[in-house]
């Protein structure tokens, strides 16, 4: 039976699909795989039904929760800079990255 398990790794961070469980993680914790155009069509959507200034309030908190979610995921992991280090590669904004480190 071939691995059930497919692992790419960039640098040391790894993206695993589990055949068999359907499950999908970045660095272990489950994750979603969109489409760039997808999420466009989501936000669209969410300012089309609830409006520009609605839409501008449900975005700002829903940031505000995915930023919390996330400093909780790396809070006892790693310092900022090697979180940083870590994705400079993935997320290619490093100019800024450089102007930290």
């Amino acid at each position: 039976m071939k691995n059930p398990k497919v692992s790419v790794k960039v640098d040391t961070n790894e993206f695993i699909w589990d055949k068999n469980e359907g499950l999908f993680t970045f660095d272990g914790a489950p994750a979603l795989l969109f489409w760039d155009s997808a999420i466009e069509l989501f936000i669209k959507t969410i300012e089309e039904v609830l409006g520009s200034d609605v839409s501008i309030t449900v975005l700002e908190a829903t940031g505000f929760r995915i930023g919390h979610l996330v400093s909780n995921y790396y809070q006892d992991r790693f310092d900022i800079r090697e979180v940083i280090e870590q994705y400079k590669d993935i997320y290619r904004n490093t100019n800024k990255v450089k102007d930290f480190l």
